[in-house]
């Protein structure tokens, strides 16, 4: 009896995870929904929003603006970085706001208890400016909440600057 509700309990606990898990996932992206849309709406929430990407991710020396402006042009022009998919792009005053999706294959337990290989989706956000005084392209966006983050992130920065180089 025992071993029966032990069983139960892990069964309830491994469900449960799961549909966490799926419930994020969904939030995540209706999430950078609604926030395109809302710096759709009023640009002026790009600039709010540009605030909060602070965490500096990479800087490349020796870029003239000429040169910035023509990376951001390239970026706005484009629908694809590599494997990211541009879900939009802003300007903010002399900034470009990057919204980025990438799908991608991870390991997980599925909803009926199946462990196995399942398609992902992942959203990384950046803030590229320039740094005038220093000839500097920056690249901003925020603390990564994980490894899997972590690593989309740092894709995205390869991705761009094979691109862009």
């Amino acid at each position: 009896m025992i071993k029966l509700l032990l069983f139960i309990s892990i069964a309830l606990v491994g469900t449960a995870i799961v549909i966490k898990r799926k419930i994020s996932s969904a939030a995540r992206s209706q999430s950078q929904a609604l926030l395109i849309n809302k710096i759709k709406r009023d640009p002026s929430a790009g600039q709010a929003y540009a605030g909060k990407l602070d965490m500096p991710m990479y800087k490349k020396g020796n870029v003239s603006h000429a040169a910035f402006d023509l990376i951001k042009e390239k970026i706005q022009s484009s629908a694809t970085i590599g494997d990211y998919k541009i879900l939009y792009t802003a300007p903010v005053s002399d900034q470009l706001l990057i919204f980025t999706e990438i799908t991608f294959t991870d390991f997980d337990v599925t909803m009926i208890g199946d462990a196995g290989d399942v398609k992902k989706k992942g959203h990384c956000n950046f803030l590229m400016r320039h740094h005038a005084e220093l000839n500097e392209l920056e690249l901003y966006s925020t603390m990564y909440a994980d490894l899997n983050e972590k690593l989309h992130m740092q894709g995205f920065i390869d991705a761009l600057m094979k691109t862009t180089a």
